[in-house]
């Protein structure tokens, strides 16, 4: 995931970030598109195997089957949450998904993604000490949320990495409440920062 590099770099470069959001959520696009292809074309060559890395393979059939009416919302949910997006670009190719239907959902979701990372990072650290903890509550209830709305929802059962990727979004939710009632500055940005780091540790599972 990019995110451990991204928020560095719009940091160092404040005035490029959408230039740096840009190109991230294009490039994600377009290796969305390649696992599309890998998908279409090339499935028992690349994309089993690439399946069986990530021990998502007992989970595609389920997954696959799910798109005959909900591809699209899937694909936006998979590219916006912890759910692995790389699974759902394969399995688009598989099934046949439309692929301007396609395109356009992942443009959405990863944008979505991408440009809130950078639209946080640009906040001034006074107004972040104020709003991040909401916001890290927000982030984590949301990314959380979609992912139980993708399997509740809409039947798909989550592979292992799925359920290992939403434990840092649940630590993070839970340091967001706790920042919340902690009255010291210094207290709070210390949550926070705790916060990030697990989310860093969360983008690299």
């Amino acid at each position: 995931p990019p995110d451990v590099l991204l928020i560095p770099m719009v940091l160092a470069a404040r005035t490029k970030w959408f230039r740096i959001a840009f190109v991230c959520t294009l490039a994600s696009v377009a290796g969305g598109l390649f696992g599309y292809f890998i998908g279409a074309f090339l499935f028992d060559e690349l994309g089993r195997p690439i399946l069986d890395m990530y021990h998502a393979a007992d989970k595609f059939a389920a997954a696959s089957q799910a798109y005959n009416e909900n591809g699209v919302w899937i694909v936006f949910t998979a590219g916006f949450s912890p759910i692995p997006y790389k699974i759902f670009t394969i399995a688009s190719g598989v099934t046949g998904m439309e692929p301007v239907s396609f395109f356009f959902a992942s443009l959405i979701g990863r944008g979505a993604r991408f440009f809130s990372l950078h639209i946080r990072c640009m906040m001034r650290s006074e107004t972040i000490s104020q709003w991040l903890p909401w916001a890290l509550l927000a982030a984590a209830a949301a990314a959380l949320g979609t992912a139980y709305t993708a399997q509740l929802g809409f039947g798909y059962e989550p592979c292992v990495l799925c359920l290992y990727q939403r434990v840092p979004y649940a630590i993070i939710a839970a340091l967001g409440v706790l920042a919340i009632f902690v009255t010291p500055l210094a207290h709070r940005r210390l949550i926070t920062a705790l916060a990030g780091l697990v989310f860093a540790v969360g983008a690299g599972i």
